[in-house]
């Protein structure tokens, strides 16, 4: 429940050296779309990284609505 279906990535080791495609598995599983036509070699490696917790989530959102937050409080200060 923790996987962050949106961002798998396939690394493959090639004779230039290694490449990585960004696989989007929720799309395909759950929306029927379908992926580039990559299929699995020996030595791949998949990566599924985890969603994060509810706490990084909402920590982000604070984050990125900070700057916002400074700047009502500064022309709140302006008009009163």
């Amino acid at each position: 429940p923790n996987a962050n279906l949106r961002k798998v990535s396939l690394t493959r080791q090639t004779a230039y050296g290694a490449v990585s495609y960004e696989l989007d598995l929720e799309d395909y599983l759950y929306a029927g779309r379908s992926l580039a036509d990559i299929g699995l070699q020996a030595g791949d490696t998949v990566t599924v990284p985890g969603r994060g917790s509810v706490f990084e989530s909402v920590l982000n959102g604070l984050v990125r609505l900070a700057p916002l937050a400074s700047i009502v409080t500064a022309l709140r200060f302006i008009v009163s």
